[in-house]
């Protein structure tokens, strides 16, 4: 179909909407080309918090400033999101129903249609830079449910404005022409009164949501790994049942989904403000470090439900649930390094005053919203943060004490590239930060934000950063965001990138020079703690039990001048969780000695025994971990492990 031909559809289909009575139904066709809605459906949104971070980007860019998701958990009949944005207007809805990835966003048509600022068709009406670009975000939907509802009002309007959208399931066979129109639906419009003129917004109810939808909402897949009976047999054996996730909504009955077979474990209670409750959850995943996990991971320790929210809380443009890194100050005991653009710069100490911001401090200006800075997302009453923290983390015993935060900023010239391919211009703002431990594991990497928005979690390989630097590349959290440019790189999942693209190129390459300025500027950092702790060490004469070992987890490390892992034996287990957090090796005595040796002697021959064996079994400890023996097991395994071994030398220590 001709653009002529279609705009005059979408005309004609708004007028027909305009002057339809109360309740008098409008009929309509969904449609685009086949090629498009096989890009839509096929599975280019792999979970279900892809498609409601779509509904949220729509709501940002209306500039809504409260976005409420009800999902019914655990049961999921239906799901509502409503946001009180400047609503669809009547030739925003045609336009929407006749040009599935077509979108009037940053288009003259945008601008008739209330999509974008007169001023600027890259914001949005209140100013916000834009996040949705292809049209197709209200259809993500498609991915949970065939039928869904729109309602819809804008200011002034004296009704409410209602679609019922069936989606049709489209045939393999693409046929002769790929770009012809397809009928990817049906639509019914209606009109009701509305006497609350002022009020505005938009509202989607999902209906008749697919059984795969509910399923992975239920986390079904996960509760029968953890079933004994559900476990394969192989070899003529049967697989260990996973455990269950540490938090989780709980487990329904198949057939009586009004009673649980596993009650919810949530870290919040019902009495919990909104807010409170995902800073719960976010600190439950400290407090799982300290306990039970040696780095918790978000998919092992929370359900799909609360691994959905956790993954939207980093999708759409919120603010940090301790504050933006750029509005951080000396105060906060952070440690501030600038990172240079150019291939041969290093990352310098930052001298600023003791309540000045990095913000003031650099002229940095992320995240622009226009003059709709607010912005609430709640989620079953869960009102979401971004789950980032940069003050109040433990401190380190086995390396720098002190978080490192290291910000640069570019907006290179790219004139040299021909404008056909260029893109456009470029500009960024970025930090990464450096902590002994990033918690949860899925926060090690490099995220990039477009506008403050992003469709992915942290690439942990820092855009395939060239070399190894394992042990680094687990304690970064690092964040791009992009004011202008990489938007066309991005590929229409909005989950991944066009590598080949020059703005995606110019960035891994900044993105690697500024991972190489930090590597070097914390083994700097870390050579001069390791040389005062050997300067201490001497002074104090290092037992040669204690020497010979060190020498065994230097060799064993990549990295020889990096402090090596500080192994304790304390006497209750309050104070194992407190060492841990403070990123030592602590285990309580009476977990991993026989009662014979966790009991105090403070003279004779069985106290100098107890003392030089808890040093040698320390010196175990430090092997097992320099052998990355400890890698991904849970402080329980870890203790297993060093009881099985004490257990072999008890007999001849204890009778000595």
């Amino acid at each position: 179909m001709s653009t002529r031909s279609r705009a005059g559809d979408i005309s004609q289909f708004a007028k027909q909407i305009t002057g339809a009575q109360p309740n008098q139904v409008v009929k309509g066709v969904l449609k685009t080309s086949e090629r498009v809605l096989k890009r839509i459906t096929d599975g280019i949104y792999r979970q279900p918090s892809s498609a409601l971070r779509e509904l949220v980007s729509n709501a940002y860019d209306a500039d809504a400033t409260l976005v409420e998701i009800q999902t019914d958990p655990p049961r999921f009949d239906t799901i509502r999101v409503r946001d009180n944005g400047h609503g669809l207007s009547t030739e925003a809805l045609a336009h929407l129903v006749y040009s599935i990835g077509g979108s009037a966003k940053r288009t003259v048509t945008g601008i008739a249609t209330g999509d974008c600022s007169q001023e600027d068709r890259s914001r949005s009406p209140g100013g916000r830079k834009l996040i949705g670009k292809i049209g197709i975000g209200l259809f993500s939907v498609s991915q949970l449910t065939k039928e869904f509802q729109i309602i819809t009002k804008t200011r002034g309007a004296s009704h409410r404005t209602i679609a019922d959208i069936v989606m049709h399931t489209h045939s393999e066979d693409v046929g002769d022409n790929p770009d012809a129109d397809f009928a990817t639906g049906s639509v019914e419009i209606w009109k009701v009164p509305a006497a609350d003129l002022e009020s505005h917004g938009t509202e989607v109810i999902l209906r008749n949501l697919l059984d795969k939808t509910i399923e992975e909402l239920r986390s079904a897949e996960m509760w029968n790994q953890c079933s004994p009976d559900s476990c394969p047999i192989l070899d003529g054996s049967a697989s260990a049942p996973r455990s269950p996730p540490n938090f989780h909504i709980g487990r329904v009955h198949p057939e009586t989904p009004e009673l649980f077979e596993v009650q919810p474990n949530l870290p919040w209670l019902e009495t919990d403000p909104a807010p409170v409750r995902f800073e719960k959850l976010v600190h439950s995943m400290d407090e799982l470090r300290a306990t039970s996990k040696a780095i918790p991971s978000i998919v092992e320790c929370l359900d799909a439900y609360l691994q959905m929210i956790w993954t939207l809380s980093l999708s759409v443009p919120l603010n940090y649930i301790g504050g933006h890194p750029f509005d951080l100050t000396p105060a906060s005991g952070i440690l501030f390094f600038t990172l240079g653009n150019q291939a041969k710069s290093a990352a310098e100490p930052l001298s600023m005053r003791k309540s000045e911001s990095l913000r003031t401090k650099l002229s940095l200006r992320s995240p622009e919203r226009g003059s709709a800075a607010a912005f609430t997302v709640l989620v079953d009453g869960v009102q979401l943060s971004r789950p980032l923290r940069f003050t109040g983390l433990p401190k380190s015993s086995t390396s720098i004490s002190t978080p490192l935060l290291f910000v640069g900023k570019d907006a290179p010239d790219l004139s040299s590239i021909p404008e056909k391919i260029r893109g456009g211009n470029l500009e960024f703002e970025a930090y990464l930060f450096w902590n002994h431990t990033i918690v949860p594991k899925e926060h090690s990497g490099v995220l990039l934000r477009i506008n403050d928005a992003n469709g992915v979690l942290f690439d942990e390989t820092f855009m395939k950063y060239p070399v190894s630097e394992v042990t680094r590349k687990r304690q970064i959290t690092a964040e791009v965001f992009v004011m202008r440019g990489l938007d066309a790189a991005l590929n229409i999942d909005r989950e991944s990138f066009n590598f080949a693209h020059p703005h995606y190129q110019y960035l891994t390459r900044w993105v690697h020079n500024a991972f190489r300025q930090f590597a070097s500027r914390q083994k700097s950092l870390a050579k001069e703690h390791l040389d005062r702790t050997r300067t201490e060490a001497t002074t104090t004469q290092m037992s040669d039990l204690e020497q010979r070992v060190d020498r065994v987890v230097r060799r064993l490390q990549s990295d020889p001048d990096a402090p090596s892992t500080v192994v304790e034996f304390v006497d209750s287990t309050k104070d194992q969780h407190t060492k841990r957090k403070d990123g030592v090796l602590a285990f309580a005595k009476q977990d991993i000695f026989p009662v014979a040796l966790v009991a105090k002697n403070k003279s004779g021959p069985l106290a100098h025994a107890q003392l030089r064996f808890e040093a040698q079994m320390k010196a175990v400890a430090r092997i097992l971990d320099a052998f990355d023996v400890f890698d991904n097991m849970t402080y329980q395994r870890q203790q297993q492990l060093l009881r099985e071994i004490v257990a072999v030398f008890t007999d001849p220590v204890t009778e000595e």
